[in-house]
């Protein structure tokens, strides 16, 4: 296969098929399979999110993800957080900064141990 995404999302979809195909062939699979092709999972991850919120009763025990990894077995896969931040500050002219506070310099050492802990997460 060829195009953008390639590697990364039509291959494994195609695979997963192929698999979910085979294990149909094959009669009764030891244990139930489920193949869920979510969407928008780069941004706001509507589709898993829309999987889990459902009332399906999901007795899922593993799953598969698509991504590649050169052949290294990965035992998670990325999630999110949405953080809302308030910082404050006081404004000040430009003549007089002293009678101010600057609230990006408030946020900067937070900002910074964000950036440690997704390095951390690598």
């Amino acid at each position: 296969m060829y195009g953008r995404g390639a590697c990364d999302t039509k291959v494994s979809v195609a695979a997963m098929l192929a698999t979910m195909e085979r294990i149909a062939d094959q009669g009764t699979p030891p244990q139930s399979c489920i193949w869920a092709a979510t969407v928008d999972e780069e941004c706001l991850f509507q589709g898993i999110t829309r999987l889990v919120q459902d009332d399906i009763a999901l007795p899922i025990a593993g799953a598969v993800v698509g991504e590649p990894t050169q052949l290294d077995i990965a035992v998670r896969h990325k999630g999110r957080v949405w953080l809302k931040v308030i910082v404050f500050g006081k404004e000040a002219r430009s003549s007089r900064p002293d009678q101010g506070q600057n609230a990006i310099a408030h946020a900067a050492p937070l900002i910074q141990a964000l950036g440690r802990y997704d390095d951390s997460l690598a």
